[in-house]
């Protein structure tokens, strides 16, 4: 009698469980590990996932209940996948039948027999062979591009490169080259982008490049989207799958190499859930399948430097723009504490006084951030019939609202953040909650206009622009504009066709687009994000201020960058005003890794970051106190571990629950984790989740520290 070992769906401990249930014998030949099969746990029914066929079991086969059906006559995983899965729920601490779960989308997993019917999306044969690969109009390679691709093509020892070129360099064109080779040698690849709005871009150009064999996921598409490029490449169909996060799950097979642009983007790392890190898990994958890695960036990871600096990875420099007349823009920077002190400019000049109180009076609040020289640049390129980008990272109309008379600010009830104030309403940008901005303030009772307005938003610079510059046609992206994949899409090409002259954004504009008319960007309040409690906030700001000033001057038509601080003399804006290319970066990061090497953090050492949360603040104390008991014990034992807290987040309260949490520093790998399932041992086997009301997370190598 066969045996099928599956995971489900649920949240089990242990993490790596598995149930095994006896196969049909009409179902023998067919259900095989990878398999996605239909189970009754306890009393409901679930989809579940084979990783095992046995042929005897230690249960009794009458305890064992039969397999349900078979969702699909094929196994959607093969036994690398299924080694990657394993591996996953392993290293960060999370049920596999839950891991399952995040890899086969729910259009799949929820299928039913017509819809799962992949006949309908074969093109002939299941697994064809590669179609055409239409290289013959592609630019020539220079002299660095070339070298890359030949140490890619030529290497036999090295499998995991980092592809580091300066903004516009011409990245995605030794990409492509990459995955022709690929391609040509009869293996599939996969191309991961760290956000929704660079897939379209990317697509294009690989589509355009290999018709016919570009698969795209992301969590924009619809559900009938998703089950159409997963079918096409689970059939063969398609041998390219290109996307966010979720491409990595994508079921290819015989996987050559893996691409991962802008792999220095923390929107790799997953919040929710499984949080695991993309980019490391791409490591992971092409281990398990030999294929070839590449790591694509202009302003690079510590932690992928670090690999080149051990000698794990080859890295490949592009130092020179692609296009050949484009230099690295001029970059200027602008001292905004003497540009307050000669008060040149004040908030609302030249404003009519009726506007003052106005519901929207945007324009005002927005005025101080364009400074007399970022104006007179700005009128320049207009003239010039050029573009401009003008990048600030803060939705909304202002940072929040102050009462001008007991200086009370509106919080979120919800959250310990203060609410953002947008168009008529102020919103929390965590919880959703929104409420219309009060006419009278809670505390004092102050009822003649009580709220002023602090900072800015894009809201605020957009108002401005219009007030300024009454002919310029200008476009906003930032998650209130964008919060769909089609109007992100359409602002991007809008922009890009040159249909707009001034784009107003967040960081969704500095995410590697091309727009070769931008001859301008504007950085707005540079110092926003210094001041986080994050070990890498310098690098963090550093990478996203050199990736939004690379958007300038990418063609023919050099680029400035006009570049507002109160911080002239911060060593972020020292290497953002030096723009020195590959060689200033690498020293930038060179310091930073020292530094974190003297306090015990990454890429030297290993973090790991402990979260428990509840919605009884005395419960939620009372656990943390617990944890950090057993804590003490381990490193007080070992001597290997340096835990910091038990403190309260840096947001203490989120989505009415609050938040206490835990770092954990060490040198060494495998401590670190038996110290984490030492403690997660204790906390699921004395159910300390139901008694005390409170849920511990793990968060391995986290990202944000909030």
């Amino acid at each position: 009698m066969s045996i099928a070992r599956v995971s489900i769906p649920a949240p089990i401990y242990p993490y790596d469980k598995l149930y095994d249930y006896r196969i049909p014998p009409e179902l023998l030949d067919l259900v095989k590990p990878g398999s996605l099969v239909e189970v009754q746990f306890g009393r409901r029914n679930t989809w579940a996932l084979v990783f095992e066929v046995l042929e005897s079991t230690e249960v009794p086969l009458e305890k064992l209940k039969f397999i349900s059906s078979l969702k699909l006559d094929r196994p959607i995983f093969n036994r690398e996948q299924l080694l990657f899965l394993k591996g996953l729920s392993e290293y960060y601490f999370y049920p596999l039948g839950e891991v399952c779960e995040t890899a086969i989308p729910s259009a799949i997993r929820e299928g039913s027999a017509k819809t799962l019917n992949y006949e309908k999306y074969l093109e002939g044969d299941f697994d064809p062979p590669i179609k055409n690969i239409h290289s013959e109009n592609a630019p020539l390679l220079n002299p660095a591009q070339k070298k890359a691709l030949e140490a890619f093509n030529e290497s036999t020892q090295n499998r995991l490169f980092l592809l580091f070129g300066i903004t516009g360099s011409g990245k995605t064109e030794v990409y492509l080259k990459m995955i022709e080779a690929t391609l040509k040698a009869g293996k599939s690849a996969l191309v991961l982008v760290p956000e929704i709005a660079l897939t379209p871009q990317l697509t294009n150009r690989f589509s355009h490049r290999f018709p016919g064999e570009v698969a795209v996921f992301h969590s924009g598409l619809k559900k009938t989207q998703t089950r159409k490029s997963w079918m096409d490449v689970f059939t063969g169909q398609r041998h390219i799958a290109l996307g966010a996060r979720s491409a990595l799950f994508a079921p290819l097979k015989n996987l050559g190499c893996i691409i991962v642009d802008e792999e220095h983007d923390s929107s790799y790392k997953q919040d929710e859930r499984l949080k695991y890190h993309a980019r490391d898990a791409a490591i992971k994958l092409a281990n398990l399948f030999g294929a070839k890695l590449v790591l694509g960036s202009a302003t690079p990871s510590a932690e992928s430097l670090a690999l080149v600096r051990n000698n794990e990875a080859q890295c490949l420099k592009l130092p020179e723009r692609a296009v050949p007349l484009s230099k690295l823009p001029l970059v200027h920077l602008v001292d905004m504490k003497k540009s307050l002190s000669e008060k040149s400019f004040l908030i609302g000049e030249s404003v009519p006084e009726q506007k003052l109180h106005d519901d929207f009076n945007a324009s005002i609040e927005g005025d101080f951030y364009l400074s007399p020289p970022l104006r007179e640049k700005i009128q320049t390129a207009l003239n010039q019939k050029k573009q401009c980008i003008l990048f600030l990272n803060r939705r909304g109309v202002a940072a929040n609202e102050i009462c001008r008379k007991c200086g009370h600010i509106n919080n979120c009830p919800d959250c310990d953040v203060k609410l953002t104030p947008h168009f008529k309403e102020l919103l929390c940008h965590y919880c959703g909650f929104k409420t219309r901005t009060p006419e009278v303030c809670s505390e004092c009772g102050e009822k003649d206009h009580p709220f002023i307005r602090m900072g800015v938003g894009t809201e605020a610079i957009e108002a401005a622009i219009h007030f300024h510059f009454p002919a310029a046609k200008v476009l906003r992206l930032d998650r209130d504009t964008a919060s769909e994949s089609e109007s992100l899409v359409g602002i991007l090409n809008e922009f890009r066709e040159g249909k707009a002259d001034v784009l107003v954004g967040t960081q969704m504009v500095a995410k590697g687009h091309d727009f070769p008319q931008v001859t301008l960007v504007g950085i707005l309040s540079a110092d926003m994000g210094l001041g986080v409690p994050d070990f890498r906030s310098f690098e963090k700001n550093a990478q996203l201020l050199l990736q939004v000033a690379g958007r300038a001057g990418r063609a023919d038509d050099p680029g400035e960058v006009i570049l507002q601080t109160f911080q002239p003399e911060h060593p972020v804006f020292d290497l953002i005003k030096n723009n020195s290319g590959i060689e200033g970066y690498e020293e930038f990061i060179s310091n930073e890794i020292a530094k974190r090497e003297a306090l015990q953090y990454p890429p030297t050492s290993r973090l790991a970051l402990i979260r428990l949360e509840g919605f009884e603040l005395d419960w939620v104390k009372k656990s943390a106190q617990i944890v950090g008991q057993g804590l003490s014990k381990i490193a007080q034992k070992t001597h290997q571990i340096t835990v910091l807290g038990p403190t309260p987040s840096p947001l203490a309260k989120l989505r009415s629950k609050y938040r206490y949490q835990f770092l954990i520093k060490s040198t060494d790998e495998k401590t670190l984790h038996k110290t984490l399932a030492w403690i997660l041992n204790g906390w699921e086997t004395q159910r300390l989740e139901k008694e005390h009301n409170t849920r511990l997370i793990v968060d391995i190598d986290p990202v944000s520290m909030m």
